[in-house]
């Protein structure tokens, strides 16, 4: 027999099942980390606070409960403690029909879902509010004037945290300081007709937050259950062409004797503000 026919007749060297198992078990697992990383992501938006109260989820996530954002609004309160939340919002599925909601959609779902989570938190610690709430995302930065949140979306969620304090009281709108002209219920004060007084006393029951104005020609005009409703209401008058001045907020009487010390509308022809106003 030739050296030839020996080499060609001697058997190949074969890879073990063990290893192969081995081989393929490794190179799935990478298409599927590399499949993973082009798929996954992380993008951090900025997102308004007043446009994300503005709406009736919002108001419906906080079930009663008073948001007051910023952190200077927890300054002097009756604090029950602290609190802080993560809020998280889905994405869904997507159908041939129905293409996948925008990353502000979903922040605003996660915004919700983290209001119910306070509102929950305050009311079995039996605190009427949650003020000095500031965003804060894992702790990396907080946005100290209440003015926007952060939240970061991912392929299926997108998610927002926040922190604050758990208030038994309501307190104030340091906004909208008490000016001292008469007492929030006392309608004798009120510069309106029999009529109008009649309308106010139905404001004092109206949920909070709220705004009673006053037109220059003697009407009224009233916003309540939204966080920007003192502005809501002064732009109503605006987008009437009118001139108003704000009367009461909250529990408070605004309204000043001088007008020039009060706080009010310039008519400028815009659209009339909308909402949950009469």
């Amino acid at each position: 027999m030739t050296l030839r026919s020996m080499t060609a007749s001697q058997p190949r060297p074969m890879m073990s099942r063990a290893l192969r198992s081995a081989f393929a078990l490794s190179t799935a697992t990478l298409l599927l980390v590399e499949a993973g990383a082009a798929w996954a992501r992380n993008d951090a938006s900025s997102q308004p606070v007043a446009v994300a109260m503005d709406k009736a989820g919002a108001r419906k996530a906080a079930d009663g409960i008073f948001m007051r954002f910023g952190k200077a609004s927890a300054q002097g309160v009756d604090s029950l403690g602290e609190v802080r939340v993560r809020g998280k919002g889905d994405f869904g599925s997507s159908g041939a029909k129905h293409a996948l909601p925008s990353d502000e959609t979903v922040c605003r779902r996660a915004f919700n879902d983290a209001l119910a989570q306070l509102a929950k938190a305050a009311k079995a610690a039996g605190a009427t509010a949650v003020v000095g709430l500031v965003s804060d995302y894992k702790g990396d930065e907080e946005h100290a004037d209440g003015l926007a949140y952060e939240c970061h979306s991912g392929t299926v969620h997108s998610f927002v945290e926040f922190k604050g304090v758990l208030s038994r009281t309501l307190p104030p709108d340091p906004a909208y300081a008490a000016s001292g002209f008469a007492h929030i219920d006392d309608l004798q004060a009120l510069p309106l007709s029999d009529q109008g007084k009649a309308r106010y006393q139905a404001f004092l029951a109206l949920p909070m937050p709220r705004a009673f104005v006053i037109y220059e020609d003697g009407r009224w005009y009233m916003s309540w259950s939204r966080s920007d409703a003192p502005t809501a209401a002064l732009r109503h008058c605006a987008g009437e062409g009118a001139r108003c001045w704000l009367y009461a907020v909250d529990n408070q009487v605004v309204w000043n004797a001088d007008v020039a010390r009060r706080i009010g509308s310039a008519p400028s022809g815009g659209a009339v503000d909308g909402g949950d106003n009469e």
